[in-house]
């Protein structure tokens, strides 16, 4: 008993002493949920887990426009992209977690499916060949689809692309220099807006990408900090890395 009724110091106000596992978070630990039960988010010795305890599902957007070809370093954009996505799947965990392939070009495409199989969606990964314009309001339409019908609960959506939208809703051409209001941007946005409404968490990354480019990938995305930079394809492998901690919920 020390004699006062603070309850965060080493005395509670029943005269316990503090201890990891009393449900009273104290300056030493992350976390107290009231147990010492690892694998539920907060650990016997009150530190957090972060490996996402729901099933989470998982929809990759990756741009497969022409400009994906271009060489960065040894390999070019796509060959970048496509081996960082395949290390993703390495935080993935597909005993209860499940993840997709959306790409897109001028049109937009279901590559896989959500699926349990690391196998397949790899399949599909590597598969991608790069050629055409940038449809990302068709990326964004056909990955909500897909999670919408297939998915669970916790639905997260991962959006590459190196270049602004130029591809409208009517499947037409942005002609001439990129604009925020332009109809290709406004399909971009409205799909967007429609997967975020539809309680998917959007995450987007720039690939060498202008100003302009890059503030419109930050709308797009479900908050801004949800929007990565990669200066060059050689970041991305890192990038993805950095998401994966911040889809759980």
């Amino acid at each position: 008993d020390d004699g006062n009724q603070n309850n965060l110091d080493n005395c509670r106000n029943d005269c316990t002493i503090p201890e990891c596992g009393d449900g009273i978070k104290d300056a030493n630990e992350d976390c107290d949920d009231g147990n010492n039960i690892n694998g539920d988010g907060c650990d016997a010795n009150c530190n957090e887990e972060h490996p996402c305890i729901n099933p989470i599902d998982v929809m990759l957007v990756i741009d497969k426009s022409g400009s994906m070809n271009q060489q960065d370093g040894v390999n070019t954009r796509l060959q970048n992209a496509k081996s960082s996505s395949v290390n993703f799947l390495n935080f993935v965990n597909f005993t209860k977690d499940k993840a997709g392939l959306a790409s897109f070009n001028h049109l937009a495409t279901l590559n896989q499916g959500l699926t349990s199989s690391k196998p397949a969606i790899t399949s599909a990964i590597n598969s991608l060949m790069a050629s055409g314009q940038t449809n990302i309001g068709g990326g964004l339409k056909v990955g909500r689809k897909e999670l919408v019908d297939n998915g669970g609960a916790t639905k997260a959506m991962i959006l590459l692309s190196d270049g602004a939208p130029n591809i409208n809703a009517a499947g037409g051409i942005c002609f001439g220099s990129f604009s925020l209001t332009n109809s290709c941007a406004k399909y971009a946005i409205d799909q967007s807006n429609i997967t975020k409404n539809a309680g998917i968490k959007i995450f987007t990354i720039g690939l060498c990408v202008d100003n302009f480019t890059e503030t419109l990938l930050k709308q797009i995305a479900t908050v801004p900090s949800d929007y990565f930079s990669a200066p060059n394809s050689s970041d991305l492998v890192g990038i993805y890395e950095t998401i994966v901690p911040e889809i759980c919920p």
